[in-house]
């Protein structure tokens, strides 16, 4: 599988953003992290990013008779960039907007059904927002949590 099939799933998506900032975690803490998405899907996907190249062990304990793997984010690798946004159609340019949009909308609504959800993180603040947050709060302060796809793309859509 390439890096924009890798990256550009929603689910994939949401676990490239739950390890950036050097995170190491297990798949069974991804797994409360995104308690929307089934375990078996968290585990399958975080299996094609690990063949992929974009996790890597970083340590193995035994937990419960079972080897629990701790993983880290290849955060280099974890990067749409200029080389490889180069080449994609404007369709693949459209269904990576989509996906990213979906992973963002899947946070936020994570975020807002949290059973201790701060709702004055929502409202604004002096600078935005009171507090800071994930994804969904990064979008209140203007910031697109998809930065991390800095493709460095001058292409258009103009008609001119």
């Amino acid at each position: 599988m390439n890096k924009l099939d890798l990256l550009l799933h929603p689910v994939r998506l949401r676990i490239v953003h739950a390890m950036l900032g050097g995170r190491i975690t297990t798949t069974s803490e991804l797994c409360a992290r995104l308690p929307d998405v089934s375990k078996a899907s968290v585990y399958r996907h975080v299996a094609l990013l690990a063949e992929g190249g974009l996790r890597e062990v970083e340590g193995e304990q035994r937990m419960h008779g079972a080897v629990e793997r701790r993983y880290r984010l290849h955060q280099a690798r974890a990067v749409i960039d200029r080389d490889v946004a180069a080449p994609m159609s404007l369709e693949e340019h459209r269904n990576g907007f989509a996906a990213a949009m979906a992973a963002l909308l899947a946070e936020f609504n994570a975020y807002l059904d949290r059973e201790r959800t701060d709702e004055r993180a929502l409202r604004p603040g002096r600078n935005g927002m009171e507090r800071p947050g994930g994804a969904a709060a990064q979008l209140h302060r203007g910031r697109c949590p998809t930065d991390s796809f800095r493709s460095g793309s001058t292409r258009t859509n103009s008609p001119n």
